[in-house]
């Protein structure tokens, strides 16, 4: 049931278009003005979701003090997150284990 209801919601989110697939997140440092910078360049303004394949300490203190963002490691990401998500920011690696876990 978990499998079909995320399924469903990654599905309706790529349809429209809040899904932005990188190859990675790379941050010289733990700076939030960086982390910023990086989802107002992918075209995420209000509430995203960031889904990364492992954790990243660099990632986590970078993003924590950013409104609206948040983080999560592939799979463990729930179907809420989706949906409550504007615009989900996803590297490759994470889609990978997603579809490994999922599909």
């Amino acid at each position: 049931m978990r499998r079909g209801a995320l399924r469903s919601a990654l599905s309706a989110r790529i349809a429209d278009d809040a899904v932005v697939v990188v190859d990675e997140i790379k941050l010289d440092g733990i700076s939030t003005k960086k982390m910023a910078a990086f989802l107002d360049g992918v075209g995420a303004n209000r509430r995203a979701l960031v889904v990364l394949d492992g954790a990243s300490n660099e990632i986590l203190l970078s993003s924590r003090n950013i409104p609206g963002v948040e983080l999560r490691v592939a799979p463990s990401v729930s179907v809420r997150d989706i949906l409550n998500a504007d615009k989900i920011i996803m590297t490759r690696d994470a889609v990978a284990k997603l579809e490994e876990v999922f599909a």
